[in-house]
C-alpha cells in the first residue's frame, strides 16, 4: 500500500518558539499528507499567514514551496532585517 502521509520533525527558533506546546523544547513531530510543502507545514503548526520565515530542510536552506519528505528535519527561523543604512555621499 502506498504511503499517504509523512512525518517530519520541525525545530522552531526565535519568536516562532511560541507556536510549540512547550516553548522551552520547541521541537515538534508533525504528520502531513504526502506531497506537502514547507508552507503547508507552517499552516499545520499555526504559523501566521503573513509571517516571514527562513526555512531549512535537512541542513540546507529551502523555500516555502519546497516539498517535504518522510523523516525530513525542518528548521524555521524568523526572517531578520536590518543592517547599516548606506551613508549619504559626501
Amino acid at each position: 500500500m502506498p504511503q499517504e502521509s509523512i512525518r517530519v520533525r520541525v525545530s522552531l527558533f526565535g519568536s516562532l518558539r511560541a507556536l510549540a506546546p512547550n516553548p522551552d523544547d520547541a521541537v515538534l513531530d508533525v504528520t502531513l499528507p504526502l506531497g506537502s510543502t514547507a508552507a503547508q507545514l507552517g499552516i499545520a503548526i499555526g504559523l501566521p499567514a503573513h509571517a516571514e520565515v527562513i526555512v531549512g530542510i535537512n541542513g540546507n536552506q529551502a523555500e516555502l514551496h519546497s516539498i517535504l519528505h518522510h523523516a525530513d528535519r525542518v528548521v524555521l527561523f524568523n526572517a531578520l532585517s536590518g543592517g547599516r543604512a548606506q551613508a549619504p555621499a559626501p
